[in-house]
């Protein structure tokens, strides 16, 4: 069972960040907001190689390697700013909070 449930989890999760922000928003909106990260993106696998291409602009002296993952971080930023939006619609206070997404 347990390795059934390691195959579960997912690679990554969202903190969320900000004053008033209830159980259900950290809760349900978060996973929410992961959901809609999959249904733009797609499998895990997908999202955090996306995540991780954007994550690369980050860094010092970054340069792009390829086309395909400019065209990955781009897909990132576009999935991320729409399910962040729809999911700040979905916080008991509209725009109390923002969505940290990090990898596990």
């Amino acid at each position: 069972m347990a390795g059934r449930e390691a195959l579960s989890r997912q690679p990554y999760v969202v903190r969320m960040e900000g004053e008033a922000l209830t159980l259900r928003d950290r809760m349900v909106v978060s996973q929410a907001l992961l959901v809609l990260l999959e249904e733009s993106l797609g499998e895990p696998a997908r999202v955090v190689a996306c995540f991780q291409a954007w994550s690369k602009q980050l860094e010092p002296d970054f340069q792009w390697v390829n086309d395909a993952e400019l065209a990955d971080a781009r897909a990132w930023q576009k999935a991320f700013e729409r399910a962040s939006s729809a999911a700040q619609n979905m916080l008991s206070r509209p725009g109390s909070g923002n969505f940290v997404f990090e990898l596990v």
